[in-house]
């Protein structure tokens, strides 16, 4: 009895320090006050661990206008598309880091349980999402009820709108499993360490357009802007990064994409053109120096069947494709991305160059 009464404090603390600092707003509504700050016009930064972003953009989109022109909808690599690149200045960037089949449909799923009107649809695909083993990266069970009714959607019509809601279960479960995981205990002490004081009294807020800190901060269309630190990496980090990045894993050496997911794609876009959206496809290319490893491998096929879906589509429908995979053909160099993957924002202008 004395060893529980010893204990149970301690036990407390813990959980209070996790609930406290929570680096991923798990137990707290900052969310929701971010995605209106956005909705309203606002830039802002984000003290926050850098994940995923799911639930910010599943805020956003319950707060945004109903009628909106554009919307832009694909992984990481799509999150600085702004205004000037996709030509309008309605807009909404709904990218997800990390962003899987699962992610796409359930942005788009979202978009239609709140009933968005959005004219023109900016989808940026890449091999995570024709896939299947790309799953792996992805950690959508919250959001997952929104994927499966834009599947029932696209596959047989049927609207389950007044049925579907997020899997509060699983954000229970994530919740605990929160505050039972050590790797978050550490994720939550490196952000005080990181934060001091800010990791309680200012876990974001309100800043002029184009604001580069410490950390990503926000446009009022949702577009990100890098942090100072990644702006001011050079051509030889990118290289560096590349010389380390698991291409065997990343993109699936050895195996095909997945025949169902070109399948559903096409069925995807039939509907959305059915619905009277306009849709603009989007290939983000490599770096040249990952391009190049890629290249030297025999066994790499994901890219060249990405790339000849997304033409096939683009020809059947009558769509736009910006970019390629191949960055020779949109005239990008190493010093145009941030890092292994993620093209810069100032460098948007070759591939949208329509």
């Amino acid at each position: 009895m004395k060893k529980l009464l010893v204990l149970l404090p301690s036990v407390l603390l813990y959980f209070l320090f996790i609930v406290l600092i929570d680096p991923n707003f798990l137990f707290s509504s900052e969310d929701e006050k971010i995605a209106q700050s956005i909705v309203d016009g606002n830039s802002v930064f984000v003290f926050k661990k850098v994940e995923p972003y799911r639930n910010l953009k599943k805020c956003i989109i319950e707060r945004m206008p109903k009628d909106t022109e554009c919307v832009v909808v694909g992984p990481s690599t799509s999150l600085v598309f702004d205004s000037q690149s996709v030509g309008s200045s309605s807009f909404y960037n709904l990218s997800i880091t990390h962003g899987s089949f699962q992610d796409t449909l359930a942005i788009l799923g979202i978009l239609e349980a709140n009933d968005v009107n959005y004219k023109k649809l900016v989808l940026n695909l890449d091999n995570f999402f024709f896939d299947s083993k790309a799953d792996q990266y992805a950690n959508t069970e919250f959001i997952k009820p929104y994927a499966d009714y834009m599947s029932s959607l696209v596959l047989d019509g049927k609207d389950h709108k007044s049925r579907v809601h997020p899997d509060y279960a699983a954000l229970l479960s994530s919740k605990v499993d929160a505050l039972f995981s050590v790797s978050y205990f550490q994720d939550s002490w490196r952000y005080l360490s990181s934060r001091k004081l800010h990791a309680l009294t200012r876990r974001w807020g309100i800043v002029d357009s184009g604001f580069a800190g410490d950390d990503f901060s926000y446009d009022q269309n949702a577009a990100i802007f890098y942090p100072k630190k990644a702006v001011e990496k050079t051509e030889q980090d990118v290289i560096d990064y590349v010389s380390t990045y698991d291409i065997e894993g990343v993109f699936s050496f050895g195996s095909h994409i997945s025949t169902e997911r070109v399948k559903f794609f096409d069925s995807l876009v039939a509907y959305l053109k059915s619905r009277g959206r306009e849709v603009e496809l989007v290939l983000v290319p490599l770096p040249p120096v990952m391009w190049d490893k890629v290249s030297e491998k025999s066994d790499c096929y994901v890219l060249d069947e990405v790339s000849e879906v997304m033409e096939k589509t683009r020809e059947r429908y009558g769509l736009v494709l910006h970019g390629s995979l191949n960055p020779y053909k949109c005239g990008v160099v190493n010093a145009d991305f941030y890092d292994a993957r993620h093209i810069r924002r100032e460098s948007l202008h070759k591939l949208f160059t329509e």
